[in-house]
């Protein structure tokens, strides 16, 4: 077959050779130019422009590019190279208007507002799921792109209209796929190594650059939601009086003082005192001498532990104190004096 004139399209597809070199091997043949193919190519797309090809024609078409990269990765690397500098997408004005371009063309004629599609669409893609390395690409490459206001703006009036996490068995079956999905395994094991090193690395600059922890609103959240919890877990398991704790409270009825004793239920500044007189906003803290280190009692307990317990017990009375309460500590070693603890509980009620 001898063509009338050679084209720099096909020299550059067929052969992988420019204008130049065929010159040079064939000084005498017809050529096109570059300005002449160019303008052939406009008048091409100008006159398909609108029409739709034939499946069959399509599929050809995509079978022929497919064998052409196979057979010649270069070209590949050449086409990828070439869409990735010269993306019109790339730039944030062009990618608003191609999207309007796309809406409104969309609104004309969208397809999928015909049930009859709809059906043979979901019908097709039944069971289809995506290969890690797709998924993973998909991710890189919409990473840091942000989709156009309008887009945005209609996915939510779309969701607030139609929202399948609405009724409640979406959700329990959501949960319980996500449970057995996700349950006892690692990021490397769901995903991969790569995925994994991946996603860890995404999640600690998040978490460094948008700490929601840094936020005071956050942290009163979540202070109070631990109050709420600790509470309860006291209210599950209630809590049993020790022994001097026993004794304090039969002095303090004694007395006739309106002590309660705490068992879990008044939880002031996230702790969890002995006896609590909560309209007098006053604290009586129990405190055994081997579990609170005394110094009296046991001087020869571990420097470095009783050092810490010294100082988280300071803590916990000045946080009361600060707080508004009034706080009376009674030591294990002076209930052996039942009568001067006794006359300390009255003094300091009373003052």
């Amino acid at each position: 077959m001898r063509f009338k004139r050679i084209s720099p399209s096909h020299l550059r597809c067929k052969h992988n050779i420019t204008m130049e070199e065929y010159r040079k091997m064939y000084p005498n043949a017809k050529l096109e130019s570059e300005k002449t193919s160019s303008l052939r190519g406009k008048r091409t797309g100008e006159a398909l422009r609108g029409r739709k090809l034939p499946d069959d024609v399509k599929r050809k078409i995509s079978e022929g590019v497919k064998r052409k990269f196979r057979e010649d990765p270069v070209a590949k690397e050449k086409a990828v190279r070439a869409l990735l500098e010269n993306n019109p997408m790339k730039d944030p004005n062009k990618r608003e208007v191609l999207a309007k371009r796309i809406s409104e063309r969309m609104k004309k004629n969208n397809p999928m507002k015909n049930p009859e599609v709809v059906e043979k669409v979901f019908e097709k893609r039944k069971g289809f799921r995506h290969t890690k390395e797709a998924r993973l690409k998909i991710s890189m490459s919409n990473k840091g792109r942000k989709a156009p206001k309008s887009v945005v703006e209609s996915a939510r009036r779309r969701m607030l209209l139609n929202n399948p996490m609405k009724d409640p068995k979406t959700v329990e079956k959501v949960r319980n796929k996500m449970r057995g999905r996700f349950k006892n395994k690692t990021y490397e094991e769901l995903y991969g190594e790569e995925v994994a090193r991946w996603m860890r690395e995404i999640r600690r600059i998040k978490m460094t650059t948008n700490n929601p922890m840094k936020r005071p609103e956050a942290r009163r959240k979540v202070s109070l939601k631990r109050k709420e919890l600790l509470r309860e877990r006291k209210l599950k398991l209630p809590m049993k009086k020790t022994s001097i704790e026993q004794k304090v409270e039969k002095i303090l009825k004694d007395i006739d003082l309106d002590f309660v004793y705490n068992d879990g239920s008044i939880v002031v500044c996230g702790k969890i005192p002995d006896f609590v007189h909560v309209s007098r906003k006053m604290i009586i803290e129990v405190f055994g001498c081997y579990w609170h280190a005394c110094e009296c009692c046991f001087p020869n307990l571990d420097k470095e532990h009783s050092d810490e317990v010294r100082k988280s017990d300071k803590e916990r009375l000045e946080r009361f104190i600060r707080s508004g309460w009034k706080v009376l500590v009674i030591w294990e070693h002076e209930l052996s004096d039942v009568s001067r603890v006794r006359e300390k509980i009255e003094r300091w009620y009373y003052e």
